[in-house]
């Protein structure tokens, strides 16, 4: 069940540019599951240690930024 809870959780982060912007604040593993749990959800350290796609999310993460809308004048 939590493992599935944290696959929802990067899907929410990816969606949400506020939860990635909580997310890059988070100093370690422990910050990361406080977070989702204080947002619903039920993600547990073994699901980070363990996912490969915890490598995946922490670059994207740390590489995703919505760049400024250029005006053309």
């Amino acid at each position: 069940m939590a493992r599935y809870e944290f696959k929802k959780f990067i899907i929410a982060a990816k969606r949400n540019l506020s939860l990635r912007k909580r997310i890059k604040q988070c100093q370690q593993a422990e910050d990361v599951i406080y977070l989702a749990k204080e947002l619903g959800f039920n993600i547990i350290n073994k699901d980070l240690e363990e996912d490969h796609l915890l490598s995946d999310f922490n670059t994207w993460i740390h590489k995703s930024k919505i760049s400024p809308i250029k005006k053309n004048i």
